[in-house]
């Protein structure tokens, strides 16, 4: 599923029970667990699918903006509606490889250069609700609403339309020419969830066109009603659409909170149904009959943020003490307990299992270790005196400031199971709780802690998506910091530059390895401690097909349906 959640932080739980180990340092207790894949959607040929049915969808919340690309937009709620009715231009397959979606885009090529120029080849079938051909008229001007040069378009981000110096009409009118100021390795990310230029010609129609409603679409299925009083949104099969037919007559979206989703799920009320991590719902689904489990990695990663500015973590030595005084398996099997899933650590900052371009960039940083953290403080001139607990310098105790949102079990049980690893190394950990309205303005943005968790999604372009997240923080004319995602505030200029040439690369296979050559300076420099990566856990009826865990792949919405 296409979930860049693009223009925030989603805070993770990390923790939910205990080791089994015999200590807080014992390694993790490796259950007997299947190897979860990547992909887990019961794929079934479309003549084996049956014409028409509803599918009935939970989501969290009913969105009023429906525009993914707006300040207000970037939800996974709206994602999972908006998906099934604009176009896109490329599409994910289940490893992250992306390519043109054939249904919009017949070919696209791009011919290197310091201004490299990617020429799009429409598929000239493509239409939109309202009748309209999809057009180089609708790609220009979503490039203009998004570029960020007109304040009056309020966007979530101008990524990547700002590495754009400029969109032109080709030969005719379903051929598109963009010309990029400088090489930029994501140029496939462009072009996705599309508006028609009737939207987009002015900052109005883009900021009000999918407010409450919905503008026009072009995709297997268009708005049936958005109904407010019973919190749905019906997308029905759009006959005006060129590709192969929906299978489904409809699909009924139900906003609701999680504990309702698991019981509507086991009322039969619902068709599927998001376990996420949380093991008490898993144990629910599975016991509800006719139902399967559908099982993948999941896109998001859970971490520790390191702060470099604060006086304690400054020095790299103390963080890389840290990094290798946490067992990382005792966190993730903490964290999984009950889900009937291995137990592995993340290994790399861009991507994840699964993924063409993981592997293990940990260096010797990667294991838990005691005692090369007692030796790293000890370089650092935290020592232990004879008799103490808690290591010194200049009189001073190591201690170091957990923050956590009040009220937050999870993140407090994260919290304590740090506190008791460290511990064994002579590190204090203060748990400070913090109002949830104050936990990202008051403390991680102005940079007050030491130590904070929470996590993203992740997604097919995931260094460009999280490049800002490590970039060396800058300063602004006022001499005010400005993060640009880097609010752990650690870097180089060495990983900046690294950072720079996995970005520009033009040829995937070397970004990718410039990526990971990047993501070794970052282990080095210890900004976050990557813990593990997700699972992916949805109940589906039995009998639903062409859906599930999907992980990096786009779904067809067109073939998801029940078998005949």
């Amino acid at each position: 599923m296409r979930s860049l959640l693009a223009t925030g932080v989603v805070l993770a739980v990390l923790v939910t029970g205990c080791s089994s180990g015999s200590g807080p340092g014992a390694p993790a207790q490796r259950a007997a667990t299947p190897e979860i894949g990547v992909h887990d959607v019961n794929p079934v040929p479309r003549d084996r699918v049956a014409d028409g049915g509803t599918l009935r969808w939970p989501i969290g919340t009913l969105p009023e903006q429906w525009n993914f690309k707006h300040v207000n937009g970037g939800l996974a709620d709206q994602l999972v509606v908006m998906d099934a009715l604009l176009p896109r231009a490329f599409a994910s397959d289940e490893k992250g490889n992306v390519t043109p979606d054939p249904d919009y885009v017949l070919d696209a090529g791009i011919q290197p250069g310091e201004k490299p120029v990617v020429t799009l080849k429409l598929n000239p079938k493509a239409k939109w609700s309202d009748g309209e051909p999809v057009t180089a008229a609708d790609y220009i001007g979503m490039w203009k609403a998004m570029n960020g040069r007109d304040d009056g378009y309020q966007t979530g981000g101008p990524d990547p339309y700002d590495q754009m110096e400029k969109v032109d009409r080709g030969a005719n009118e379903h051929e598109v020419v963009v010309t990029f100021a400088k090489p930029y390795a994501d140029w496939k990310k462009m072009f996705a969830q599309l508006m028609p230029a009737s939207v987009t010609r002015t900052a109005e129609g883009f900021n009000k066109g999918y407010l409450g409603r919905m503008g026009p679409t072009a995709g297997p299925f268009k708005l049936g009603e958005i109904n407010k009083t019973a919190g749905t949104v019906t997308i029905v099969r759009d006959p005006g659409w060129w590709g192969a037919p929906a299978k489904l007559d409809k699909i009924i979206f139900r906003g609701m909170e999680a504990d309702a989703q698991v019981n509507a799920f086991a009322n039969n009320e619902l068709d599927l149904v998001s376990v996420g991590g949380s093991a008490n719902y898993y144990a629910r689904a599975k016991e509800v009959p006719g139902v399967t489990l559908r099982r993948a990695l999941s896109t998001d990663t859970r971490f520790l943020m390191l702060n470099g500015s604060s006086a304690t973590l400054s020095d790299v030595r103390v963080r890389q003490a840290v990094l290798v005084g946490i067992n990382r398996e005792v966190f993730a099997q903490a964290s999984l307990k009950g889900l009937d899933w291995p137990i592995r650590t993340l290994d790399n900052h861009f991507f994840g299992y699964g993924q063409e371009g993981y592997q293990d960039n940990t260096g010797g940083l990667g294991k838990y270790d005691p005692a090369k953290a007692a030796k790293l403080l000890d370089e650092a001139g935290w020592t232990l005196p004879a008799g103490k607990q808690v290591r010194e310098r200049n009189g001073l105790p190591l201690k170091i400031r957990f923050h956590i949102i009040s009220g937050q079990e999870r993140h407090k049980l994260a919290a304590e199971l740090a506190q008791s690893l460290l511990k064994e190394i002579g590190i204090t950990i203060e748990i400070i709780p913090t109002p949830a309205a104050e936990f990202f303005d008051k403390y991680v943005r102005p940079g007050n802690f030491d130590i904070v968790t929470f996590g993203v999604g992740g997604g097919t372009f995931p260094v460009s998506d999280n490049v800002g997240a490590y970039l060396q923080p800058t300063k602004d004319e006022k001499g005010e910091v400005l993060t640009r995602g880097n609010e752990g505030r650690i870097g180089s200029p060495e990983l900046d530059e690294a950072l720079r040439r996995a970005t520009a690369e033009l040829d995937p296979a070397r970004a990718r390895q410039l990526a990971n050559e990047a993501d070794a300076k970052i282990w080095e420099l210890v900004t976050r401690i990557m813990l593990f990566q997700g699972p992916e856990i949805i109940a589906t009826k039995s009998n639903l097909a062409n859906y599930g865990a999907t992980a990096f792949a786009d779904l067809r919405y067109e073939d998801i349906g029940f078998t005949k």
